[in-house]
């Protein structure tokens, strides 16, 4: 899922800061089937998502998991997101958050 409007929980990081301050979208969430994985279909969903932003005219992605989804940060890595430091969702739950310019 993704969104074009700003990310309350965006609005503060910590440990780092975001690549951009410009009009971006949000990856929400990103899932494929356990019978479909390893068949680059996350890759696919992102490339389709960077496709809709331009569309849209937004150059930059950001998007959080959980420190513990090493699967999901592996994805964002080598589809060009760069790790940009620690947010917080609903004030307590601790998240990895990236960013990717296009």
């Amino acid at each position: 899922m993704v969104t074009f409007k700003n990310e309350p929980s965006y609005d503060s990081i910590y440990e780092g800061q975001w690549l951009s301050n410009n009009k971006y979208a949000t990856i929400h969430r990103v899932a494929v089937s356990n019978t479909h994985k390893g068949l680059g279909l996350s890759t696919e969903i992102i490339k389709y998502i960077e496709d809709l932003c331009i569309d849209h005219d937004v150059h930059s992605i950001k998007v959080d998991t959980h420190k513990e989804n090493i699967p999901m940060q592996k994805t964002l890595k080598k589809n060009g997101f760069e790790y940009c430091g620690i947010i917080y969702v609903d004030s307590s739950s601790e998240r990895l958050a990236f960013e990717k310019l296009l």
